[in-house]
């Protein structure tokens, strides 16, 4: 009995499993995960599009509101063509205008987000 007590397999927990996902379900499983979000949000993306601030913007919103304090990592937008610097520029002054904090990280290419550490 104790040997079985001292060897018993932990049941899997959130830190100890993860999922894949493509194109489709990442962003569900992503605005998902922003809803629980309760201290803090880190995202590094070298690239914010138009369309991308779109879909998560009302979710900054509520994040705000609710004193979450988000943290964007991005290449500045000089290093984007003509194009994709203008676009990036208005994404970022659109995040800044609800608090968040914008860092420019020169030539990065990381993609994640880290919520509440």
């Amino acid at each position: 009995m104790i040997f079985k007590k001292l060897f018993k397999r932990p049941d899997p927990t959130p830190l100890l499993t993860s999922k894949l996902y493509d194109e489709r379900s990442f962003y569900p499983a992503f605005m998902n995960d922003l809803a629980k979000c309760k201290r803090e949000l880190i995202i590094e993306s070298p690239f914010i599009t138009h369309k991308r601030m779109n879909a998560l913007y009302p979710s900054f919103r509520r994040l705000t509101k609710r004193g979450v304090r988000i943290v964007i990592n991005t290449r500045d937008p000089k290093e984007h063509d003509w194009r994709m610097a203008a676009e990036a520029a208005t994404a970022i002054g659109l995040i800044q205008e609800l608090g968040a904090v914008v860092l420019f990280t020169g030539n990065h290419h990381r993609k994640l987000a880290i919520i509440d550490g």
